[in-house]
C-alpha cells in the first residue's frame, strides 16, 4: 500500500496515476516542433540584430538553439526559407500589435484620446529592436505589412478600424474614409522613417538618442500631427 494525500492506495494504482500525469504534462510532438521552430526564429532574429545579415548563419543558429543542422533544414529547407519565415513572423506581429492598440478600449467613462492612441502605436512600431529586421525586409523588397492571413490583420483592416473609431468620435467624418487612410499612411511613413533614420537624425541635431528623448518626441508629435494634417490644403477641392 502507498499513501497519497493521506489516503491508502495500492501501489499499482499509484504508478498508473503517475504515468497518466506525466503523459498529460509532456508536450505533444506538434507542440515540441512549434517550440523548436520558434526558438530557431528567435535565434535568427537575435543574430540579425547583433551583426546584420552576414551574422545569420545556419551553423550559428543551430549551435545557439542546441539542435542539429538537419533540424533547421527540416523546418525551413534552406537559409532563404528561414529568412522568409522570419519576415512573415515579423510582419504578422507588427500588424497584430497595431491592431491590439487600435482596439484597446479607453478607460471606463473616458473619451477616446487620439493623441494617446497615436503615441502608443508610435511606440510599438519604433521599438529599436525592430530596426534591423525592418531594414532587411525593405532591402530584400519585402513589405513590412504583408497580406492578411489567418494569424494577423492586414493594414487595410487596421485602417478600417481606425476609421470606425474616428466616426464614433466625429460622425461627420463618416464619408472621409480616404482621409483616415491618408492619415494612417502618413503616420506609417513617419514611424518607419524614425525607426530607420531617427537615431542618426537625432544625433546629427545634437539630441540624445535615448528612450526619454524618443518618448518626448512621440508626445510632441501626437500633440501636433492631427492639426498639421487637418491644415494641409486639399489639392482637389
Amino acid at each position: 500500500m502507498s499513501y497519497i494525500w493521506g489516503v491508502a492506495r495500492p501501489r499499482k494504482t499509484v504508478r498508473k496515476t503517475v504515468r497518466r500525469t506525466v503523459r498529460r504534462a509532456a508536450p505533444t510532438r506538434r507542440e515540441a516542433a512549434d517550440a523548436t521552430r520558434d526558438a530557431i526564429l528567435d535565434a535568427a532574429e537575435a543574430l540579425l540584430g547583433e551583426g546584420g545579415p552576414a551574422a545569420v548563419r545556419l551553423q550559428e543558429i543551430a549551435a545557439r538553439v542546441g539542435v542539429a543542422h538537419p533540424t533547421l533544414l527540416y523546418h525551413f529547407r534552406s537559409r532563404d526559407g528561414l529568412l522568409a519565415a522570419l519576415f512573415q513572423r515579423s510582419s504578422r506581429r507588427m500588424r497584430q500589435e497595431l491592431l491590439d492598440e487600435v482596439l484597446r478600449p479607453p478607460p471606463p467613462g473616458a473619451p477616446l484620446d487620439p493623441a494617446a492612441l497615436l503615441g502608443r502605436v508610435y511606440e510599438r512600431v519604433t521599438d529599436p529592436r525592430r530596426a534591423p529586421i525592418l531594414a532587411w525586409l525593405l532591402a530584400c523588397g519585402e513589405e513590412p505589412f504583408g497580406a492578411a492571413d489567418d494569424d494577423g490583420a492586414s493594414l487595410a483592416e487596421i485602417g478600417a478600424r481606425m476609421h470606425a473609431l474616428r466616426v464614433a468620435a466625429d460622425p461627420g467624418a463618416a464619408d472621409d474614409d480616404e482621409g483616415t487612410r491618408f492619415g494612417l499612411m502618413t503616420l506609417t511613413l513617419l514611424m518607419f522613417g524614425d525607426l530607420l533614420l531617427g537615431g542618426a537624425t537625432r544625433r546629427r541635431l545634437g539630441l540624445r538618442d535615448d528612450a526619454a528623448t524618443r518618448a518626448r518626441y512621440r508626445r510632441w508629435l501626437a500633440a501636433r500631427l492631427p492639426a498639421a494634417i487637418a491644415a494641409l490644403p486639399d489639392p482637389h477641392p
